[in-house]
């Protein structure tokens, strides 16, 4: 599914850009953590993003001094865009199996939904 995406991007940078559109603006900080990388690591993928207008560094409201990353419109755009076009992948490999075999992978979604503590929207 990821080479159905088509950003351009690497995955270390398209799983940051996703974890900031999911959480919502962080610090570079919490986002290292988020993606278990090191600080230098993430500023580089930041530094990336941002050059390609697909998030901004912001000044923190209570204190300028800390920044935060947020996804700008043009990134949520292209995380939509990826989502849509690996759904439409999804949706034509499922288009080929069997009843049965639609019914058992249910089953598997909700033992992984058990395992992360999830709910995934049918």
């Amino acid at each position: 599914m990821r080479q159905e995406s088509d950003t351009g991007l690497s995955l270390s940078s398209l799983s940051a850009l996703a974890v900031i559109s999911v959480h919502g603006p962080m610090t570079l900080g919490t986002l290292a953590d988020l993606e278990k990388v090191s600080p230098p690591t993430i500023t580089r993928v930041v530094r990336r993003l941002e050059a390609d207008g697909l998030v901004q560094l912001i000044a923190g409201e209570e204190d300028r001094r800390h920044k935060f990353v947020q996804v700008t419109d043009v990134g949520a755009r292209l995380l939509a865009t990826s989502r849509e076009r690996k759904n439409a992948w999804l949706t034509s490999q499922m288009s080929e199996l069997s009843g049965t075999d639609i019914k058992a992978l249910r089953r598997v979604v909700g033992l992984f939904e058990g395992l992360v503590g999830a709910e995934v929207t049918r």
